[in-house]
């Protein structure tokens, strides 16, 4: 799951790096970038549908009984009752709202705040995006030895010194910060994903892991847009703290989930017994 997020990474670490190439005045109109990126996405849709016959079909039909499908429905209508639910796909929300917050306004914050030019301050947020990519790398490795939750508790260490390194008055090198925060960042999201099945168990984890993915983006979404009008109308001077805040909720979110579903396995295996 870290490997296969992480060939993400190579695409919005490149991404910025090119646009970087359009904003320093020299190479032409930012517009030019965007026409770059936009061919290259038509030339993978191209690829994706020149190789579409390769990928194989599977039938999802299923020989489930009529009572068996009732108690399907049933079960996916008292998903929203299960416990930790919640508090889980807060956790990844709090993750996305910081990845996106970062990936939307960081190049504003380091342009309005510490003066940095546009072309410069896009580098940065491209070393950013590699901090996750190597992050996921890592983690693919280290998945082999360590389970989701040492992952994720392991990546918000990491994403807070990081945070706290960017908040720090020391110029140039508290931007090595956002590198920090990057490589914190790699693991959160695939292993809360991976960690689904373990967490609430693998009848409904498909439909689980669809509102975690639905509720991350939405509250995600919702945090850069409203960031933008806040710093907009005050400084982006608070980006660190806002990021500071948001990564001590992460790690309060996802320990009363870890916590909740430790008790449901105790009060679980206490009545076995």
């Amino acid at each position: 799951m870290n490997w296969l997020h992480c060939f993400w990474g190579v695409g919005v670490t490149v991404s910025p790096l090119i646009m970087s190439l359009f904003l320093n005045g020299e190479t032409g109109s930012w517009r030019n970038g965007y026409r770059v990126i936009s061919i290259m996405q038509f030339a993978i849709a191209f690829l994706v549908v020149l190789f579409l016959k390769k990928w194989k079909s599977f039938d999802n039909k299923s020989d489930n009984s009529a009572e068996e499908e009732e108690n399907t429905k049933s079960g996916k209508l008292n998903i929203f009752k299960t416990k930790g639910l919640i508090t889980s796909v807060l956790s990844q929300g709090l993750y996305c709202s910081m990845e996106f917050l970062i990936g939307t306004w960081g190049a504003s914050f380091l342009v309005n705040s510490h003066g940095l030019s546009p072309d410069v301050a896009a580098k940065w947020i491209s070393l950013y995006y590699g901090g996750i990519m190597l992050g996921r790398l890592i983690s693919g490795f280290i998945s082999f030895k360590a389970n989701d939750n040492t992952l994720i508790r392991g990546g918000i260490i990491t994403s807070f010194l990081g945070m706290l390194l960017l908040a720090l008055p020391l110029g140039a090198l508290s931007f090595i910060g956002l590198l920090l925060i990057g490589i914190g960042f790699g693991p959160i999201f695939p292993s809360i994903l991976h960690s689904v099945p373990d967490r609430f168990g693998k009848e409904f984890s498909a439909d689980i892991t669809g509102y975690h993915m639905g509720g991350a983006y939405a509250l995600g979404f919702e945090v850069q847009l409203t960031f933008g009008y806040v710093a907009t109308a005050t400084t982006f001077d608070i980006t660190p703290l806002i990021l500071l805040g948001f990564i001590s909720l992460l790690f309060i979110a996802n320990e009363v989930t870890l916590k909740t579903i430790k008790n449901i396995t105790r009060q679980k295996n206490y009545k076995g017994a």
